[in-house]
């Protein structure tokens, strides 16, 4: 009569120790491929919504081109993230983009304040003088579109900083653009009675024909290009967008090698309306310089991708 035994049928329907091992490599294997595959998804993610997020701000420039009929441009430079890291060290910046329009032309200056005639600042930019110093750090920036291939060199070349409200100015004798005789002329023949024609100084008001309201350059730290660089006639831009990057990802092509920490920049884009080559489509001109966004990574500065003319164009 066969006997069975339990313990040695037990013994043959286990895993071996060399079995277990195999299994366990294996699952370590694919997990470790599981999370590298992850992170490349990851990546793959963060470097098309950089580059969408970007498209995107070049969009908006030329949509304002189109309904406003001005022109209109978008800047790209690298801000450093600390302040302390040396300039070639690319790890420490982050990109920063900015989409602006021209606003209008500065008809005077005087006494470091900018003023353009044809604009209503007071009520553009209502905020009161005495919410903030004159001296302060902060405020809106003046982009003198004459200088806008100088933000290869920080946005600080391009514009000034101007305080975050609007002042007035006597003009006096000077001759006023708008009029077309000497603002003094102007509000003696063009004169009016009444609180509404007149500027509120103290606690009385004063005859405010002779007044046109301006912008004083601030005299915080960045702020930009100085009085001397501006002059009557020169066209300049606002701010109507503006686009950080994430954290490791920078506008230009690393300048030689896979491996290397240099950048080339990125020039402006600039748009008008004769750029335009086909109104049902809103096709503009070729870019002409490509839009290049590249990311730190471990093994060096890698170029994530380039915008090109086709990325921007509306299938409609």
């Amino acid at each position: 009569m066969k006997q069975h035994h339990p313990s040695r049928a037990a013994g043959r329907a286990a895993f071996t120790l060399v079995e277990l091992l195999v299994v366990i490599g294996l699952m370590a294997m694919l997990g470790t491929i599981s999370v590298g595959g992850y992170f490349a998804a990851v990546r793959g993610m963060a470097d098309r919504g950089a580059l969408q997020d970007t498209i995107s701000l070049i969009r908006l420039a030329q949509q304002t081109c189109l309904i406003d009929q001005t022109p209109t441009a978008v800047l790209f430079y690298n801000r450093k993230m600390i302040q302390t890291a040396a300039a070639e060290d690319v790890s420490s910046q982050v990109g920063m983009a900015v989409a602006i329009k021209m606003a209008g032309r500065i008809s005077y200056i005087n006494n470091n304040i900018l003023v353009d005639e044809f604009a209503d600042w007071n009520q553009s930019y209502p905020v009161a003088a005495n919410s903030i110093s004159a001296t302060g750090g902060t405020g809106i920036r003046f982009y003198r579109m004459a200088n806008l291939d100088r933000v290869a060199d920080g946005i600080t070349k391009c514009s000034s900083l101007m305080t975050p409200f609007v002042t007035y100015v006597d003009l006096g004798n000077e001759y006023m653009i708008a009029a077309g005789k000497q603002v003094r002329t102007f509000c003696s023949d063009f004169s009016k009675e009444g609180a509404d024609n007149q500027v509120f100084s103290g606690t009385a008001y004063a005859n405010g024909n002779n007044q046109r309201w301006g912008f004083r350059f601030s005299g915080g730290s960045g702020s930009g290009i100085g009085q001397s660089e501006w002059h009557v006639g020169d066209a300049y831009g606002v701010e109507i967008g503006t686009l950080q990057l994430p954290n490791g990802y920078i506008f230009g092509s690393p300048s030689s090698g896979s491996g290397s920490t240099g950048i080339n920049s990125v020039p402006s884009l600039k748009f008008r309306p004769s750029d335009v080559t086909s109104w049902d489509k809103y096709e503009f001109q070729s870019l002409g310089n490509t839009v290049e966004i590249s990311a730190y990574r471990p093994n060096g500065l890698k170029s994530v991708g380039k915008i090109k003319t086709s990325d921007l164009k509306d299938e409609k």
